[in-house]
């Protein structure tokens, strides 16, 4: 592990790294190990996977049975608006379009990754060399609760050169007392980032005590 924050300094020039510049959803990635801890696969959870499928399925369905007045057979359902359904139905939509996801094979050392914001695709294979870190950051959420402050802590992966746009392969939110540094919340990200860089062999900095901007704008 390299002590100091990210990006470092290369000849006294700050490496500044380039924001992401693709909008969408922020897909909730985990990383979990597979195959007796030879792969590392950050993917949404089964749950997440299901309930964007039942958006894009269901709302259209429910769309779709409200305005054609097939309502009339279920005469003890109460319906909503046709437009609900497909609003839900383009919620998934949108969310199937931000979907992410990429494995990391331990063994040779090689990643491939399922990269893009939108209708296009593209699977992208390469190196874990390509890696430059992995980095613990902190954003202020604009909305507090009653005597505290709500926190968003992600693990985000860079590529070294920019190389491939970053990724954010874990997050979670935190309430801190009001007062308490920012970074007081994020033990248990520290440690899974700490875990994630031992078996990548790559270096982590924890960047959880300088709060700053979400590397993934929703547009």
């Amino acid at each position: 592990m390299k002590p100091g924050v990210y990006p470092p300094e290369v000849g006294g020039v700050e490496h500044r790294w380039i924001p992401r510049r693709k909008g969408g959803l922020e897909t909730p990635l985990q990383g979990r190990f597979t195959r007796e801890g030879t792969r590392l696969a950050f993917a949404p959870s089964p749950a997440y996977d299901a309930l964007v499928l039942i958006c894009l399925i269901g709302g259209p369905l429910y769309g779709l049975v409200t305005t054609m007045g097939w309502a009339i057979l279920l005469p003890n359902a109460a319906f909503g608006p046709g437009w609900v359904g497909i609003a839900v139905g383009l919620a998934g939509l949108w969310a199937a379009m931000s979907n992410e996801r990429m494995t990391v094979n331990l063994t040779d050392r090689s990643y491939r990754r399922l990269e893009g914001q939108g209708i296009v695709k593209r699977f992208v294979s390469g190196s874990l060399s390509e890696l430059d870190a992995v980095v613990l950051m902190t954003e202020v959420l604009p909305m507090g609760s009653l005597g505290g402050t709500r926190v968003m802590y992600r693990l985000v992966i860079f590529w070294r050169g920019n190389r491939q746009p970053l990724l954010i392969v874990d997050s979670e939110s935190s309430t801190i007392a009001a007062g308490a540094p920012v970074q007081s919340g994020a033990g248990r990200l520290h440690q899974i980032g700490l875990n994630y860089s031992a078996a990548m062999g790559v270096p982590f900095y924890d960047n959880a005590h300088l709060p700053g901007r979400c590397p993934l704008p929703v547009v």
